[in-house]
């Protein structure tokens, strides 16, 4: 073949390429943690109440310490340098002696413990930002997805019914991890005067461990009659 007839035949090929529109990859959210895997993340919440101020900073130290053979994995997480800002008035808050353990299964679901009386009440916080523990869909997806989670109610856990609905919005880079970002918006359901709850969620593409979760809550309920707006971040270090 000519050099000119082979210069135009490989534009040719490029055109009809070009032309082509190309398919969104699509990626698995589930994390596969591996035994002894440690994530440090630096952890901030912000509450307004009324005009009321808190703040709470620190520092959160996963570290995976069993893996059952179907794929649960239990994490153990211990919390330090943490201080707590009220009305601008800083206290120091004493390091975890003892871990949290928390159990899930291999697909990212918490396996929950139920708890009752003043622990339950504990957990209130806890059931307040429920949405940043994220549970990964069934399948694959890809930019522009979207689904929803939904979550029944508990009262033992201070949980009520809710929907969560996800967002695939791309690929992006935080620090020196690549990521793929999801947002979400979270509604309890029956709730005459639901609180509106949004974040987002980072996961390093390599293997999907979190790299940083956002949420914002606007009028959330605290206690029997007051209202707050909570932020809270999580970034690994």
């Amino acid at each position: 073949m000519k050099p000119a007839s082979a210069l135009l035949l490989l534009s040719a090929t490029f055109c009809t390429f070009a032309g082509v529109p190309q398919e969104e990859p699509s990626y698995s959210l589930t994390w596969k943690p591996f035994l002894g895997q440690t994530l440090t993340y630096e952890t901030k919440i912000s509450i307004d109440s009324g005009g009321k101020t808190i703040e709470i900073t620190g520092i959160a130290t996963g570290k995976v310490t069993k893996i059952r053979t179907n794929g649960d994995y239990t994490v153990e997480t211990l919390r330090t340098g943490g201080k707590v800002i009220v009305d601008r008035e800083a206290h120091e808050a004493p390091d975890d002696t003892e871990p949290e353990i928390a159990e899930y299964t291999a697909k990212g679901e918490r396996i929950d413990k139920k708890e009752e009386g003043e622990q339950a009440q504990g957990n209130m916080l806890r059931a307040i930002l429920s949405p940043t523990e994220f549970v990964p869909p069934e399948k694959p997806v890809k930019k522009g997805d979207k689904w929803v989670r939904k979550i029944k109610a508990d009262e033992a856990q201070s949980l009520r019914a809710a929907e969560i609905e996800y967002e695939v919005k791309g690929l992006g880079k935080i620090g020196v991890y690549d990521v793929v970002e999801v947002e979400f918006k979270y509604a309890h359901r029956g709730d005459p005067k639901p609180a509106k709850v949004t974040g987002s969620f980072a996961f390093d593409l390599k293997d999907m461990s979190l790299v940083k979760s956002e949420l914002t809550s606007l009028d959330a309920k605290m206690g029997e009659e007051g209202r707050a707006t909570i932020k809270a971040e999580m970034i690994r270090k």
